[in-house]
């Protein structure tokens, strides 16, 4: 997906990755946003402050949320929220849930993880990356565990934190390309197409 020059100097991305997939049975995408750059400038922009220049408004409360790769016994941590679009007529358009998380890739810290405080917990990385998933929200009452980024988390995070892998290098390379069959099927057998 296109992402603008403006986008990614306020984001202090030194690199990115921005795909969509869609299941081709139910037309459920999810949008997948992938950045890295210092880490002082990938901390500090989150989706309370990103979002709202976009035309959304958080609903509700930011929450932490595990999720459990396929194949794996370890979590990894996301923050998540659910996102209204506003409407000029102040009836307010569609919901969306965002998860979001950051890997400072360095020694042991190849994990997904959702501090409190990214800034105080990344102050001292030279790179930092950061991931978002992205899905419409069928309605406002959805369980974050229902909603499709979530079921596509669970299958794309074992590609992305591999513990000898890079990140970028992990989701820019296979997702160019093509993409594994068992990144096509979400957990009730849909199938992702490659993405647009």
């Amino acid at each position: 997906n296109p992402v603008t020059d403006e986008t990614l100097n306020t984001a202090g991305a030194v690199s990115h990755v921005s795909r969509t997939y869609t299941n081709q049975q139910t037309n459920d995408k999810v949008d997948v946003w992938l950045v890295v750059g210092h880490a002082r400038d990938i901390s500090r922009h989150t989706p309370d402050i990103c979002y709202p220049s976009q035309g959304f408004a958080m609903d509700g409360t930011q929450l932490k949320q595990p999720i459990t790769p396929d194949g794996s016994t370890e979590d990894a941590n996301f923050h998540t929220a659910r996102f209204k679009k506003e409407s000029s007529l102040g009836a307010g358009g569609p919901l969306v849930r965002v998860f979001w998380a950051w890997n400072p890739n360095e020694g042991d810290e190849k994990q997904w993880v959702a501090p409190d405080s990214s800034r105080i917990a990344f102050g001292n990385n030279r790179a930092l990356y950061k991931l978002y998933f992205t899905s419409a929200m069928k309605d406002r009452e959805e369980s974050v565990t229902d909603n499709t980024a979530y079921k596509f988390a669970e299958m794309m995070l074992p590609r992305s934190s591999s513990a000898d892998a890079r990140p970028i290098s992990l989701l820019v390379a296979p997702l160019r390309t093509s993409t594994p069959a068992r990144l096509l099927a979400i957990p009730a057998n849909p199938v992702l197409s490659t993405p647009t």
